[in-house]
């Protein structure tokens, strides 16, 4: 479930100002209660921003890439704290090659999701788009700080280093792991082959 990060102390602040001008319009005459300010309900705009981001992903599927990238904006402005939003948003703009804004909406994305790994393997894909390897392989190992066995980040971690012509016992442990979740055939012919260049320079 998404909570809104709002302090603690504040949010008593607000809550309580309203019964301080009741007071008050008790004391003086002519006070319109009207004029009070109230506060919106956050479920309320988080329900919202739900809505419109699955919005988004009905128009992504549709194709209709530039609608679905302005639904998922809107969401975020109804309810900032929208992991998913911001997440489809960096995808959407990374097709579209808007790197730097990619990054952003991928870098608050991960921050909303301080344990998914999704963010910091999508950030990597920012960086390896422009062919910045190193910046790609430190958040490919970002993403599997968050979680070893998340298998998209190993095979691009995997890949960095084979163009990087970087093999180290980190990239024999993730060649390992990797080869014991991999599927995919032509993936586990790559990976057999990074083995035996990695073993052959770690002189394993």
């Amino acid at each position: 479930m998404i909570t809104s990060r709002h302090n603690v102390n504040r949010s008593l602040a607000v809550t309580t100002a309203p019964l301080v001008l009741l007071a008050l319009c008790g004391l003086l005459s002519g006070c319109n209660t009207s004029d009070i300010p109230t506060m919106e309900d956050p479920l309320v705009a988080r329900v919202d921003a739900q809505s419109l981001a699955s919005s988004a992903v009905e128009r992504d599927r549709a194709g209709k890439q530039d609608e679905a990238i302005a639904l998922n904006r809107q969401a975020i402005a109804r309810y900032r704290d929208l992991p998913q939003a911001w997440y489809n948003l960096g995808v959407l703009l990374l097709e579209k090659d808007q790197a730097l804004e990619a990054a952003e909406a991928f870098r608050v994305a991960s921050e909303l999701m301080p344990t998914d790994p999704r963010p910091m393997k999508a950030l990597g894909d920012v960086w390896a788009k422009q062919s910045y390897y190193d910046e790609a392989a430190k958040y490919y190992a970002q993403a599997l700080e968050r979680s070893e066995n998340y298998l998209p980040a190993l095979r691009e971690s995997i890949r960095v280093d084979h163009i990087r012509d970087k093999r180290t016992e980190v990239s024999a442990e993730r060649i390992q792991r990797a080869l014991m979740l991999e599927t995919d055939t032509i993936w586990r012919e790559f990976f057999l082959r990074q083995k035996q260049i990695t073993d052959r320079l770690l002189k394993r």
